[in-house]
C-alpha cells in the first residue's frame, strides 16, 4: 500500500514501518499467549537486520517521545490515571467515560469504548493493517 499524499512528515514514517510491525507481530502474539512479554525480544527483532533503525527517528528526536513513553508503560503496567482509578482514591465523583458514558477503566479506555475503538479500527484500516486488539488480561 502506498502511502498518502498529504500525511504529515511523522505519518509518513509511522506508515513505512507497517512491514516491520507485520514482521513481529507473529513474535508479540506468541509471548502475549505464553503469558511471558519481554520488550527485549521485540527490541532485538526490530534491530535483527540493521544495526541503524530507520524507525528511531520516531523515538529519538520526537518532542513526544517523553509522553508517549511515560503513556506506553503506565498502560503496560495497568497504571494509567483512568476515572475508576481516581474515583478509588477521591479523586473525581464519578466514572463515565467522556467518549460513551459508560464505566471507564483501562480495558474499557484502550478496548471497549466503541467510540475510540471506531476511531482506532479506522487508523488502522487507514495505515493497511489488519489487527484486532486483545485486552491486557
Amino acid at each position: 500500500a502506498e502511502i498518502e499524499i498529504g500525511c504529515t512528515w511523522i505519518m509518513k514514517q509511522v506508515l513505512q514501518q507497517r512491514g516491520v510491525i507485520v514482521n513481529i507481530q507473529s513474535l508479540w502474539e506468541h509471548m502475549c499467549s505464553k503469558g511471558k512479554f519481554k520488550i527485549k525480544f521485540v527490541y532485538t527483532e526490530l534491530r535483527k537486520d540493521d544495526t541503524v533503525t530507520s524507525w528511531s527517528i520516531l523515538m529519538l528526536n520526537n518532542v513526544v517521545r517523553l509522553t508517549t513513553l511515560l503513556t506506553m508503560w503506565l498502560a503496560c503496567h495497568k497504571k494509567p490515571a483512568t476515572k475508576d482509578m481516581l474515583f478509588k482514591f477521591g479523586m473525581i465523583d464519578n466514572t463515565f467515560c467522556i467518549f460513551c458514558n459508560k464505566e471507564e477503566s483501562i480495558n474499557h479506555l484502550f478496548f471497549d469504548c466503541e467510540e475510540l475503538k471506531h476511531i482506532w479500527c479506522n487508523v488502522l484500516n487507514w495505515i493497511h493493517l489488519k489487527h484486532t486488539p486483545k485486552k491486557w488480561n
